[in-house]
């Protein structure tokens, strides 16, 4: 697998990349544990609300989700809409755990790092929320929803806005798990660059709001540091 640049990804040239973390080896078969399920659960909990509005309003049946984990997300959003038929994308050891814990949906099992094959299934609505920014080489993810989403299906997709989340300046995650992080300029030129046209982008709560102790101490925290708690920037598109 080659090392794409930076410069191919619109990062700024003293941008330094993490290494891609792969949790799909068997000493990782404890990846998902109830600390992990318990975060997955409220990360990105408003992008599948803003899904939730384009489901309802186009009436969509046949959705993916790219990256599901252990599809808690996915989960709701096949108990507000009757009739979904729901499919989730993940590395293998993720999709075993969905199907153990779901009756319905199709679970297939992809490590995005390998260019996998996509399957014929064409989908009205592409969910990626977060997955994005942990990828040695996200070329593969892209290709790999154009591959699935149906000629006129939308595609929902989300990421951390690096100067919200991080402040302006910072040119390395501290979060080894992200192999990289993009402002809004930077992610725009590039999916744009990747041949999707932008229809709508939004600024969300990157965290489901709680009275519980954790999102309180995290929030005073960020407040602490002048910085707000929407930073997931999320983007609808069409692939041109």
């Amino acid at each position: 697998m080659s090392k794409i640049d930076v410069k191919e990804l619109f990062l700024p040239k003293k941008y330094i990349k993490n290494k891609a973390i792969s949790y799909d080896s068997p000493k990782d078969c404890n990846y998902w544990d109830s600390s992990r399920i318990s975060t997955a659960i409220n990360f990105q909990y408003s992008v599948y609300q803003w899904a939730d509005e384009i489901i309802k309003t186009e009436k969509f049946v046949h959705i993916a989700d790219v990256g599901c984990g252990m599809a808690y997300k996915l989960n709701k959003l096949y108990q507000w809409n009757n009739n979904l038929m729901p499919s989730g994308f993940d590395q293998p050891n993720a999709i075993a755990l969905c199907k153990e814990h779901y009756s319905y949906g199709e679970w297939i099992g992809v490590n995005l790092d390998d260019s996998p094959k996509a399957p014929d299934k064409k989908f009205e609505l592409v969910i990626s929320s977060d997955v994005i920014e942990h990828l040695e080489n996200p070329d593969n993810l892209l290709d790999y929803i154009k591959d699935i989403v149906s000629p006129y299906g939308f595609i929902l997709i989300s990421t951390p806005e690096r100067d919200l989340l991080r402040g302006r300046g910072c040119m390395q995650s501290p979060n080894k798990a992200h192999v990289q992080e993009w402002n809004q300029d930077e992610f725009s030129q590039f999916l744009k660059a990747k041949g999707f046209r932008i229809i709508e982008k939004r600024i969300l709560q990157a965290i489901r709001p709680s009275f519980s102790f954790s999102y309180i101490r995290r929030q005073l925290k960020r407040i602490l540091k002048f910085r707000t708690m929407r930073y997931s920037q999320t983007y609808l598109l069409k692939k041109i």
